[in-house]
């Protein structure tokens, strides 16, 4: 009978085994480096195995508007994220917040991933501080830099995509160390990137017509206007009054930012 139970035993061990040892195999040694140096600093993220992918989810699910934790598991989206060595395509877990908001409906969002890549970017932020460094200590022609960084044969990246990430470091968008407290704020339809298809957010003083802080966003979501007004909020004085249209999308990430 012993003998029987130790057999069972020694089956059951085996079997962890067999399954910590494909995990390891399943993980590059790269990609070991990423999850032991980067998640480090990206708090609420995760990482989980699940059917041989590599998910990237929330380890405690807040809803984003209303901050409530009644939240669950929705389906996931694939996304490709390439590093400075390597590149990885995760799925990035979504949730439904099941309380109701003000529009009578449920909450839908994803696992908040900017302390990894920018947003509607598949470039990190390891690899644009590569693109970065590269470039102010060695100062080479961009096709020196794009045939350095694609030495490896996972990574392809232009020298045109390069110059874009180099121009936005050296040219971030000014936002104001002062303005009156007063503001107007308008969202326009524009072409931007070869068609109609972008929307011009801008905030502007309303006390010297000046321009506060101005973005360019595909879409006019919920989510970017939040991110828009989180942006620029703590440069504005505590006391801030803005003069909007009646559009009710404005209504929450105002209220929630202080307007």
């Amino acid at each position: 009978m012993n003998n029987i139970y130790c057999a069972s035993a020694i089956d059951k061990c085996q079997q962890t085994l067999d399954v910590v040892a494909d995990n390891v195999t399943f993980m590059s040694n790269k990609f070991c480096k990423w999850v032991e140096n980067s998640l480090k600093l990206a708090g609420n993220i995760k990482l989980k195995f699940k059917k041989n992918f590599k998910w990237l989810q929330e380890k405690i699910r807040i809803c984003p508007v209303c901050g409530g934790i009644n939240v669950d598991e929705n389906g996931s989206r694939e996304r490709l994220i390439i590093f400075s060595t390597w590149k990885e395509y995760f799925k990035i877990q979504t949730y439904v917040c099941k309380d109701k908001h003000e529009n009578g409906e449920s909450q839908f969002f994803e696992t908040n991933i900017r302390d990894i890549v920018p947003k509607n970017s598949i470039y990190s932020h390891e690899f644009i501080e590569t693109v970065k460094d590269h470039n102010t200590h060695v100062h080479a022609p961009l096709r020196v830099t794009a045939d350095f960084l694609n030495r490896n044969d996972e990574v392809s990246v232009s020298h045109q995509t390069i110059e874009n990430m180099i121009f936005k470091i050296e040219n971030p968008n000014p936002i104001p160390s002062k303005s009156s407290g007063k503001y107007t704020f308008d969202s326009l339809w524009c072409k931007a990137h070869g068609g109609w298809n972008s929307f011009y957010l801008c905030m502007n003083d309303a006390a010297n017509g000046n321009v506060v802080f101005d973005e360019i966003y595909s879409k006019e979501t919920a989510a970017n206007l939040d991110e828009y007004f989180e942006t620029i909020a703590p440069y504005l004085p505590e006391e801030k009054y803005i003069t909007v249209d009646l559009n009710p999308k404005y209504k929450e990430p105002l209220e929630k930012y202080g307007f």
